[in-house]
């Protein structure tokens, strides 16, 4: 019996994490090396079963050789009082299922961690190990931001080879619980996760991992599953027949993002990604993330009043020619930046701020001055972008790239409103709401104050949160 204050060997059980289809997780300490770690519990019936215990622990022994800043280390699979168990890395931080939870992940910080995930996958597939079970709850975010790839290969030191016969065999089985028990009672990974070909059973390679990649990345970015179903029967159909909707990503979606899920997200895959550190190499390109490719999409059909966002430029120095030219912040060596005018027909601009690029403008407009928006514009865009944060009025872009904006922003009088003061990553994500009844807010120069005009009992304060 296993419980708090039980020992295991070496490993002195202290509390309970968690438990599923592969067994219960507790957290111990190595009484040898002084050091916590996680233990994980294989089920009874499982371990009962000498064939695919052997096959487990051979695994086990391969998966313990991956040494790798983004995988959750195996340190060993140990056999104490008829019990059988993996001794593990304990990953302190919160999983990225957890994470989305609370929605979208900023575009930076889902690239970021979408970049350390194929750095982990990219080390184990050059050693022949496949995950089979990529998912949120296997991504571990620790609290100095590193990403940890948890679980892996265990799909297949359950399974064994998809190309054995009989009831396990098949890829499509993952670690969660059945109501009907058969197969060990588990169904291993997750179907919303599923590459089109582990979903038929067949055999899978690393190419189902690059798949499950592009799904996990969508979903950080559009904060909603690409797949879903009411019953796993349903979510295997969308897998196999739904169109992969890439339209449904935020619209600052940089186009190389975009251009990396389709490719992940290919059906057949022998079309598909053929390497993850292909993806690994484009989300470490500078114009896939940083603020200098927000908006590069192939877009929309919008109004042309829309197409007017350039003049802003124009407005701002007062120019009536042609052509514009306006140096970009930074060093004096920088090469000048060209916005041709363009016509604002009948719309109002309240405000604009170039971004620390010096080639990225942000700004606030509107037809009706009731409803404003914030956009973003750069030379070569045909088309001023909204972020997509309905009733938003701009205040301010700071030097580390990240909006100051009203939100519920309410028209007070000429070019002035008022609403809730939120901060907001340039490259996208939700709003961080952090004050109401705000009209004027500016950056400190490193980006790390604010300073604040808002009105408070009939008067107007000046205020300085952080």
């Amino acid at each position: 019996m296993i419980s708090p204050g039980s020992s295991l060997l070496h490993y002195r059980i202290t509390e309970k994490l968690g438990e599923g289809g592969m067994g219960a997780v507790w957290k111990a300490t190595d009484a040898t090396l002084d050091r916590d770690v996680a233990i994980k519990v294989l089920p009874a019936d499982f371990a009962s079963d000498s064939e695919r215990l052997a096959r487990f622990e051979r695994e086990a022994k391969v998966l313990a050789s991956l040494n790798h800043p983004n995988i959750g280390a195996i340190y060993g699979f140990h056999e104490a009082n008829g019990i059988r168990f993996l001794a593990m890395e304990l990953v302190p931080g919160e999983d990225l299922a957890d994470r989305l939870k609370k929605g979208t992940v900023p575009i930076s910080d889902a690239v970021d961690i979408a970049r350390q995930i194929a750095a982990g996958l990219e080390y184990a597939h050059e050693r022949g190990i496949v995950h089979r079970d990529l998912k949120p709850a296997n991504i571990k975010i620790t609290p100095d931001g590193t990403v940890k790839v948890l679980d892996f290969g265990l799909a297949k030191a359950v399974v064994g080879d998809p190309m054995a016969s009989g009831p396990t065999s098949t890829p499509t089985i993952l670690p969660t619980m059945t109501s009907a028990g058969t197969a060990m009672g588990m169904i291993l990974g997750t179907a919303a996760y599923m590459s089109p070909e582990q979903a038929r059973g067949k055999p899978v390679d690393k190419r189902a991992d690059i798949w499950a990649f592009g799904v996990v990345l969508f979903e950080m970015l559009a904060g909603q599953r690409l797949f879903d179903g009411e019953t796993v029967s349903d979510t295997l159909a969308a897998v196999l027949t739904r169109p992969v909707e890439l339209n449904a990503l935020p619209k600052p979606t940089p186009a190389p993002l975009r251009r990396l899920l389709a490719r992940c997200l290919e059906r057949d895959p022998k079309t598909r990604l053929r390497d993850i550190g292909e993806a690994r190499i484009a989300l470490e390109s500078p114009g896939a993330i940083e603020a200098d490719a927000l908006v590069t999409a192939a877009l929309p059909k919008r109004p042309a009043w829309m197409l007017a966002a350039a003049a802003i430029v124009l407005v701002a120095i007062g120019a009536l020619g042609a052509f514009a030219v306006i140096r970009a912040r930074g060093p004096a060596t920088a090469p000048p930046v060209t916005f041709s005018q363009k016509s604002f027909r009948l719309q109002a601009i309240f405000i604009a701020r170039f971004a620390p690029d010096g080639r990225t403008i942000v700004y606030s407009g509107a037809n009706d001055p009731t409803k404003p928006e914030v956009f973003v514009i750069r030379p070569e865009y045909q088309e001023a972008v909204p972020l997509g944060i309905p009733a938003s009025h701009l205040l301010a872009v700071s030097s580390t790239n990240e909006l100051a904006i009203l939100t519920k922003a309410r028209w007070l009088h000429h070019r002035v409103f008022q609403g809730t003061l939120a901060r907001v990553p340039l490259g996208g994500g939700a709003p961080r709401e952090l004050l109401e009844d705000v009209r004027e807010a500016d950056w400190s120069p490193d980006g790390s104050q604010l300073a604040i005009i808002r009105e408070s009992q009939g008067k107007d304060r000046l205020e300085y949160p952080i």
